[in-house]
This record gives C-alpha cells, sequence and structure tokens, in this order.
C-alpha cells in the first residue's frame, strides 16, 4: 500500500513554519493598517467637522 507523501519528502523541507510565520505578519500588518486609516480617517472628520460643532465624533468613529 502506498504512504501519501509527506512535504518535507517531496520537497526535502517543510516550509510550514516559516509560511505560517509570514501569514501571521501579514494579518497583523493588515490589521495595523485598518486601525491606521480609521484613525486618518477620524483626524480627517475631526478637521472638517470641527468648526460645525459635530456632536460626538466617538459616535461616527462608533460606525466604522
Amino acid at each position: 500500500m502506498l504512504q501519501p507523501r509527506s512535504h518535507e519528502h517531496l520537497y526535502g523541507r517543510d516550509h510550514t513554519p516559516i509560511v505560517a510565520q509570514i501569514v501571521a505578519q501579514s494579518a497583523v500588518i493588515t490589521k495595523l493598517t485598518r486601525v491606521l486609516m480609521l484613525e486618518a480617517i477620524g483626524l480627517a472628520v475631526n478637521k472638517a467637522v470641527k468648526p460645525y460643532a459635530f456632536p460626538s465624533l466617538d459616535l461616527l468613529m462608533a460606525l466604522f
């Protein structure tokens, strides 16, 4: 009966930990980018709306 070949057997070395690390790092980068974008949007909205005395920017930010 044939045994299924492992990734390590086919390619000489198992790269799964490296791939998992890259995926985890890209997920962190994506989250940080989203936070920074929301922060930038909040600052832009705050600067644009401040002269008009908008009631609550926290409420607006809660929508994002």
